[in-house]
Parts: structure tokens; C-alpha cells; sequence
């Protein structure tokens, strides 16, 4: 089905009465947010709704950070809606760049010891990490190779015993993300107040429904979690991602 364009993804599915969601994405990479006012654009004809993505804490951490989403009848609308969202920034100092990040006196992105995820270029586990001077630590406990720290100590060692045999270069490329052809997508709706209905582009249907039982507080038999076919993921969609629970909140 997938060789003779038959098959049907996420993004073919559509709801009876279904409405596009579009996210506004905050244009600084530090900043505190002082108000939010989206009023003008619910009043724009063909706006559904309007949903915050800060959550209690009025800040953003990197550009592009989503600030809020977007329900419209179509896509031109829910464009025009976000351009009529006003955002009130206090931009901060930003840490551009892991040398810039690592500087005494560089702008703390997380408060040392505090705990919180933020998006990364490499294709490790996406944890609430415990911050300090702007580096992530990962918890002991959570094993991400059982050789870690391996390769560190031999090197200690041979620079040590010979170091005139180490050779140390730093080096740099471009973010580094995996290459499926079919964008990350949700669609959602609900059936009264307690019963979801969730299409995802996932590789893990049941465990998506199980999360979004456990984030909304619902029964996991009232949860529907339905992905027909994928076009790729390699470990990018197994989870909860952002785009689905903003998909429900604006349903």
C-alpha cells in the first residue's frame, strides 16, 4: 500500500469538523514573558481556540520555543491568528553556542539544581535533567551505556603515562536528526469530557495511550490511540510528544 500510494498516515486522516492547529514560537533564545494577549485573535472569524503551552512558569529557555497554539477552520487562518497574538518579552542574555554556555559568568539557562528538559541535537534520552552551570546531568541511576566513562578514564591514564601520544581536537557539525519522511503529527477529539480519541504518527500506540490516560487524569480504557501507517521514525516517535498533547488541548 505504502509503493502505490494507498496507504493512509496520520496527516490523511480528518475528523468530522476538524480544525488545523498552528503553534507560535517564541523569536528569542532567553527571555522572561510578561504577558500574553490573544484576544484579537479570537475574534478573528474561523478561530476555534487558543491554548497556552508555558504552563506556570512565564519563561523560554531556547528560540523557537512554543508559546502558544492555534485551532482554526484552515491553515491561512490559523496563520493570521498567531501574527494577531501579542507577546510581551523581557529578553534576556542568551548562551549561544557550548563554549559561550560553559564561560564563567555565562547566562544561566537553568538554575543550578533545578530540574528540566530542553530540546537536544543529539539522539541520547530526552531527560528532566538536574542543571549546574548550564550543563544537564543525568541521573546515576539511569544507565545510557554500560561502559560509561570507559573511554574518559583510558584516556586519563594514556595521558599520564605518554602524553605525548594524546592528540586532542575539538570538532563541530551541523544538528544531526533523524530523516523520516513523515513528519511528526497528531490529530484528536474528544467524545464528551472523558473519552479521547487520538490518531498519532507513533511507533508506540499503546504506550502513547497510556501516558495520555495518566496526563489527563482518564481512564486508559477511555483513551483511543490509533496510528495506521508510519513513514519512519527510528526511535523519534515512541513516546508523548508535544505535538499531540497540544493537538488534544486545542480539541
Amino acid at each position: 500500500l505504502k509503493v502505490t500510494g494507498q496507504a493512509k498516515y496520520t496527516v490523511d486522516v480528518v475528523f468530522d469538523g476538524q480544525m488545523e492547529g498552528k503553534v507560535l514560537r517564541s523569536g528569542h533564545a532567553h527571555a522572561d514573558i510578561k504577558s500574553i494577549d490573544w484576544s484579537e485573535a479570537e475574534k478573528l472569524d474561523g478561530v476555534g481556540g487558543v491554548v497556552d503551552l508555558l504552563g506556570d512558569e512565564r519563561k523560554v529557555r531556547w528560540f523557537g520555543q512554543p508559546i502558544a497554539a492555534v485551532a482554526a477552520v484552515n491553515e491561512r487562518t490559523a496563520l493570521r491568528a498567531l501574527k494577531l497574538i501579542k507577546v510581551d518579552y523581557h529578553v534576556l542574555p542568551a548562551a549561544i553556542g557550548t563554549k559561550a554556555a560553559v564561560q564563567e559568568g555565562a547566562p544561566t539557562v537553568w538554575e543550578n539544581d533545578a530540574r528540566g528538559g530542553i530540546p537536544s541535537a543529539a539522539e541520547g534520552i530526552d531527560l528532566p535533567y538536574r542543571w549546574k552551570n548550564n550543563l544537564g546531568h543525568v541521573p546515576s541511576d539511569i544507565a545510557i551505556s554500560p561502559f560509561r566513562g570507559r573511554a574518559k578514564r583510558a584516556l586519563d591514564r594514556q595521558r599520564k603515562k605518554a602524553p605525548e601520544t594524546v592528540v586532542e581536537r575539538s570538532y563541530f557539525s551541523n544538528q544531526l536528526a533523524h530523516s523520516a519522511l513523515e513528519p511528526r503529527a497528531a490529530g484528536a477529539k474528544w467524545d464528551g469530557d472523558r473519552t479521547l480519541h487520538v490518531e498519532a504518527s507513533s511507533q508506540s500506540v499503546l504506550l502513547v495511550k497510556l501516558e495520555l490516560a495518566e496526563h489527563y487524569g482518564l481512564d486508559p480504557d477511555d483513551v483511543t490511540v490509533n496510528g495506521t501507517y508510519i513513514g519512519g521514525a527510528f526511535g523519534a516517535k515512541g513516546g508523548l510528544y508535544q505535538k499531540i498533547t497540544i493537538a488534544v488541548d486545542l480539541a
